[in-house]
C-alpha cells in the first residue's frame, strides 16, 4: 500500500492528501475526477513524516473497525505519532495534542477510538470543575 508521509510540524488538517488520493485513484486522474461515476474514493493512510519520531513510545493504543485503522503513540502521556487509514477526520486533533504535547492520560483507551475527536475533548473541557 502506498503511503502519504505527514510532517506534523508543517500539516494544518486541510485534508488535501484525501482529494490527491481520490484524484489519482480515478480515471482521468485530475480534478474533473469528481465528475466521475462513481466518484472517486479515497484510499490514503496517514503516518508521522520524519519530523516525528515513534521509537520512544512507552504505549501504543490501536482500534481498527472495517477500514478504518488507528495508532496511537504515547511517551509519557504525550502522543508523539498517530497511524490513520480509511477515515482520517481525527488527524487535526491528534496533531494539534501532539504538538501542544497535552497530556492525555485522560482519554485512556477511547483516545484511538473511531469516535474520538474534538467533540471528545470539548466534552471533557465542559464537564471538568471550574476553579
Amino acid at each position: 500500500m502506498r503511503s502519504v508521509f505527514v510532517n506534523p510540524e508543517r500539516c494544518i488538517g486541510c485534508r488535501q492528501c484525501e482529494i490527491a488520493c481520490a484524484i489519482e485513484h480515478s480515471i482521468g486522474k485530475d480534478i474533473t475526477a469528481f465528475l466521475e461515476s462513481p466518484v472517486p474514493r479515497k484510499r490514503v493512510h496517514v503516518q508521522p513524516g520524519a519530523a516525528t519520531t515513534t521509537e520512544g513510545a512507552d504505549d501504543v493504543l490501536l482500534s481498527e473497525q472495517g477500514d478504518a485503522k488507528r495508532s496511537v503513540y504515547l511517551s509519557k502521556g504525550r502522543i508523539i505519532g498517530a497511524q490513520l487509514a480509511g477515515d482520517i477526520a481525527a488527524a487535526g486533533v491528534y496533531r494539534s495534542l501532539m504538538l501542544k504535547r497535552a497530556d492525555v492520560r485522560i482519554y485512556g483507551p477511547g483516545l484511538a477510538a473511531p469516535s474520538f475527536g474534538y467533540a471528545a475533548i470539548v466534552s471533557d473541557a465542559m464537564s471538568a470543575p471550574m476553579c
